[in-house]
């Protein structure tokens, strides 16, 4: 008698997959915009097919994007980093009291 338990015919797999279907697909979860997510594979690994910000599309481990290993293509997070401002950042005075910008 192998494979998963069925309820009416239907692999509780399945089931479990079309709730997740039904829950992400539109979500944004950190770059990434969850477009739809495959049934399991052979090997069990949901593989969901997403957008990043930037526009690129790809297939990722479903389990990667819930943990936070993956946040977005990689490419575009560096891009974003650079022109981001950390924390409380202000230029330093200089003695004749501009910044170092000139203002």
């Amino acid at each position: 008698m192998g494979g998963s338990p069925k309820i009416n015919g239907v692999s509780r797999v399945i089931i479990k997959w079309t709730k997740l279907r039904k829950e992400y697909v539109g979500k944004k979860i950190g770059y990434w915009r969850i477009l739809d997510i495959m049934p399991p594979n052979e090997t069990s690994n949901k593989m969901a097919y997403v957008r990043c910000i930037c526009g690129k599309e790809k297939e990722v481990r479903w389990a990667n994007i819930i943990e936070g290993k993956s946040k977005g293509c990689g490419s575009c997070i560096g891009k974003l980093r650079k022109g981001e401002k950390r924390g409380k950042y202000k230029p330093r005075k200089k003695k004749d009291g501009k910044d170092k910008s000139g203002k």
